[in-house]
């Protein structure tokens, strides 16, 4: 009867052991997911030109704002490999192309970063939230410009007759937060906008726009870059010097 004992007492062991060494890990459907990307811009003035791109950067995401790693696909398939290789995710292909790829079969968020020609500046970026069953591929996924545009025409002032002014703008700058925007809560009803993208604390910046020893005429930029946005009331300053006749 000891002997009996003993040896079930090394079989439950055992078991518990092999357990312990072999978690159970949920494992999700493969699909072909296609997707194409579309940029919004932000400005109709008719000095404004769009921002010249590069590269599309994107990056699959779980629900849970993890990035998707290959462990959720059966052990040695296509996607596992894929997804389980460092560099695979973000991925980095030249504007203009698809991207084309096994994705998970679940809630994901897919974020797209456009940068400038060089790799180096973000000008561009988007985040779509979806459930694989509930889409149509291709999807569009929209970037929205990031940054602000803002130009000034002063002709009417300086072609007034006699006039001699120093002309300033003073307006708000506050830069872009990514960190911020991407912390966006998964919301698949939710469309990314504009109003998404997150800022610091406004800068009160003034720029010197003409005086009497540097005229100039036309449209003149005041802010145009992807780092942050103007905010507030543009308060225009005209100081006219005192001429001859006075």
């Amino acid at each position: 009867m000891s002997t009996l004992f003993t040896i079930i007492g090394l079989v439950s062991f055992g078991c518990t052991k092999i357990d312990n060494d072999t978690p159970s890990v949920k494992k999700v459907g493969v699909i072909d997911g296609s997707f194409e990307a579309q940029y919004g811009d932000i400005s109709i003035a008719k000095d404004y030109t769009s921002p010249a791109v590069g590269w599309n950067v994107w990056t699959l995401l779980r629900k849970d704002g993890s990035k998707v790693d290959g462990t959720e696909f059966i052990t040695g398939s296509a996607a596992q490999q894929w997804w389980s290789t460092q560099g695979n995710n973000p991925a980095s292909f030249p504007t203009g192309t698809h991207y084309s790829i096994l994705i998970p079969d679940e809630d994901i968020r897919l974020q797209l970063e456009v940068l400038d020609p060089t790799g180096h500046k973000t000008v561009y970026f988007g985040i779509t939230d979806f459930n694989t069953e509930k889409v149509q591929f291709p999807l569009s996924i929209k970037a929205i410009r990031l940054g602000d545009y803002l130009s000034l025409n002063i002709d009417a002032l300086t072609k007034l007759p006699g006039a001699n002014l120093t002309i300033t703008a003073n307006f708000q700058l506050a830069n872009v937060d990514l960190v911020a925007t991407i912390a966006k809560p998964w919301n698949p009803a939710s469309t990314f906008g504009f109003n998404d993208i997150k800022y610091g604390s406004a800068v009160t910046t003034v720029v010197a726009i003409s005086d009497p020893m540097h005229p100039v005429s036309g449209d003149i930029v005041l802010y145009s870059g992807n780092n942050k946005k103007v905010f507030g009331d543009i308060i225009i300053t005209i100081t006219e010097a005192a001429s001859s006749s006075t």
